[in-house]
């Protein structure tokens, strides 16, 4: 049954199981020929492309996820995420400069851009699902290094409460 959509996700899912995402990813990426207006498919696709480190191929399947279900949390979630992954480099920079102040401060504003970019990301995530905590810490990081000080009050707020 080659066009069977349910028999290519259930596929899709052992190969998962066994460990082999690179399958698993390829008969999603079928099951959207089959299914092109299912959101979860290009969301699991774009977390197998932030696992194999393609992280714009990442984005791109995650707001295909969004046009399709614009209140899909986690696929928000992901993109800021995703954007986050590009300060890596940056970071690991700014840890080889610590006493190149000039060098340090130029990284550093490139890093701050770079969260920017993602908090518009993670505050529709939380919009959509207010409950999960790693986007509230997220959040308190963005907040923080973004000097946010409102926003970061009224985060730890929510944080406190969903500690208890």
């Amino acid at each position: 049954f080659p066009e069977s959509y349910s028999l290519l996700i259930d596929e899709a899912n052992i190969h998962y199981r066994n460990g082999n995402e690179d399958l698993f990813k390829q008969r999603l990426e079928e099951a959207i020929e089959i299914n092109p207006t299912e959101p979860s498919l290009y969301y699991n696709v774009g977390v197998m492309n932030m696992n194999q480190k393609k992280v714009d191929e990442a984005i791109a399947n995650f707001k295909k996820a969004i046009e399709l279900k614009p209140d899909y949390a986690d696929a928000y979630k992901n993109i800021g995420a995703a954007i986050i992954e590009k300060a890596a480099p940056i970071i690991e920079e700014m840890n080889k400069s610590l006493s190149d102040f000039a060098k340090y401060d130029k990284l550093q504003a490139q890093q701050f851009e770079i969260y920017k970019e993602a908090l518009p990301y993670y505050e529709k995530a939380y919009e959509y699902n207010s409950t999960n905590i790693n986007v509230v810490q997220t959040l308190m990081g963005l907040y923080e290094n973004l000097d946010m000080q409102d926003k970061l009050t009224e985060i730890k707020a929510v944080y406190e409460k969903l500690k208890e």
